[in-house]
């Protein structure tokens, strides 16, 4: 079992601007990720989650090896929960509540509730946050064309928490808790690196298209807004 240290590269003033990223420090010229050649990349001894800043680019930067990793280490959680996409994701949930409590009240959880498998009315949410991670992975060969598009309304969804707290901060803590769940459910530690290297290519593409998708429906509220007035 490994356990992920907490990350500070994911930086938020890197969503969806920049175009660049770092590697050990050096920063790379004209060129946007998806021309990183990973292979060289993987020969840095610093693993690929710790060492990238990543904005991503329009092009998947996953190479067959990474993808082939994503989908056999994904077939064993799945294994493992009995391909319940609702334990997984209250699994998720459940360590992103405990890094973040207050994000409890964002989801309408009663404070009482210590179990969230004993909590029905937050199954569904459970189920659905697996349930996207599932579909990623299944489309892991053509992520833009098959998700980019499902990714971006799931983030326009959540900007409509943000009246009971939700900030784009969040995106940061879900990343995390996805990455911790992932690194503790990887018994091979000899490719242990290899494969959260792609997994947070993979995270972190989800992530911007939500992010892309919460910014889209903020500046249309606003738009709509100003109309209004």
């Amino acid at each position: 079992m490994l356990k992920l240290q907490r990350s500070t590269t994911l930086d938020d003033a890197h969503l969806c601007s920049s175009k660049n990223f770092m590697i050990g420090n050096k920063k790379a010229k004209s060129k946007s990720l998806h021309t990183l050649p990973v292979e060289k990349a993987d020969a840095c001894k610093i693993p690929l989650y710790k060492r990238l800043t990543v904005a991503y680019p329009k092009n998947c930067v996953l190479n067959n090896s990474m993808q082939a990793e994503i989908v056999d280490s994904w077939r064993l959680i799945l294994q493992k929960y009995d391909s319940d996409h609702c334990k997984i994701g209250l699994e998720i949930y459940a360590r992103i509540f405990k890094e973040c409590p207050e994000l409890r009240d964002v989801f309408y959880i009663p404070e009482q509730v210590e179990n969230l498998n004993d909590y029905l009315p937050f199954h569904r949410s459970g189920k659905l946050f697996a349930s996207v991670i599932d579909l990623c992975v299944r489309n892991i060969g053509n992520l833009e064309t098959e998700m980019g598009a499902v990714l971006t309304a799931y983030g326009r969804r959540h900007y409509y928490r943000r009246k009971q707290g939700f900030r784009l901060s969040y995106f940061t803590i879900f990343d995390q808790s996805i990455l911790d769940f992932i690194a503790e459910n990887i018994t091979d530690s000899q490719r242990a690196e290899k494969i959260l290297g792609g997994w947070y290519l993979l995270i972190s593409f989800i992530r911007n298209k939500m992010a892309n998708g919460f910014e889209l429906e903020k500046q249309n509220d606003w738009e709509l807004r100003r109309r209004l007035k």
